[in-house]
């Protein structure tokens, strides 16, 4: 099967099931595993080159996320046979290991896959209730929706945004009466790159329990922003840093 996957969790969604050879394509920011960084690249996340991917004759092409969703129209007008996900909670993440499974014809991996991520997700160290508050963005300040609330009640922590709620800015009211224990920066690109003064000097965040006792810390956000395999080990590695 010769397959494209232009959404970075699709990506790594796939190699998980050992399909990593049939890919031929990918988008530039699709980053790991390292083996992707030997596959040709088609293009940005909502803007490839659909020519580009067409001549790569592709039996299938995967897609993730509304933004995509231009994308997924354009190459079905040129005849693609296009897999769009969409996951929202933690429910659908897991569901779309299934469904992927299922279109590259590895049912069994996919459940194998789902028993994994599940068993890391119960490793991960509960704590004494804690209110965590994630930012994936700065300019403004947005709080991590979709996925995340779920997984931080998984090791006993509270989010800002409640379970069902998409990633949105939060006013100064909701963050006093939230009043965070601590403050986790997964900014969307940036990886480890980002300076916990940014908040830790903000007088927006000044009056905090986090900022007062230094809680903030940085998270890959690729560990909790995306959702593919690793947000499981996203996990692992947050409730470790809340000890």
């Amino acid at each position: 099967m010769r397959i494209v996957s232009l959404a970075p969790s699709n990506t790594e969604i796939l190699f998980a099931l050992g399909c990593g050879s049939e890919i031929v394509g990918v988008s530039n920011v699709c980053d790991y595993p390292v083996d992707v960084f030997q596959i040709p690249k088609v293009g940005g996340w909502i803007n490839p080159d659909c020519r580009k991917i067409m001549k790569l004759r592709p039996d299938i092409v995967f897609t993730s996320g509304f933004l995509q969703q231009p994308v997924v129209d354009e190459l079905r007008l040129l005849g693609a046979e296009v897999f769009h996900v969409d996951p929202r909670s933690l429910k659908d993440v897991l569901h779309s290991f299934k469904e992927i499974g299922a279109m590259v014809s590895k049912r069994k991996q996919a459940n194998e896959l789902v028993k994994e991520f599940n068993s890391k997700l119960k490793k991960a160290r509960k704590h004494s209730k804690k209110r965590v508050l994630c930012l994936e963005w700065l300019k403004p300040f947005m709080a991590s929706g979709n996925w995340v609330p779920e997984l931080l009640e998984k090791i006993n922590c509270e989010s800002l945004l409640k379970k069902g709620e998409i990633s949105r800015e939060f006013t100064p009211q909701e963050l006093k009466n939230f009043n965070p224990n601590a403050i986790v920066l997964n900014v969307c690109g940036a990886g480890y790159k980002v300076n916990p003064e940014l908040v830790l000097i903000d007088s927006f965040f000044a009056s905090t329990l986090a900022v007062k006792r230094g809680k903030v810390f940085v998270l890959h956000d690729s560990m909790l922003n995306r959702p593919g395999p690793r947000l499981a080990d996203g996990l692992v590695e947050l409730s470790k840093a809340l000890k």
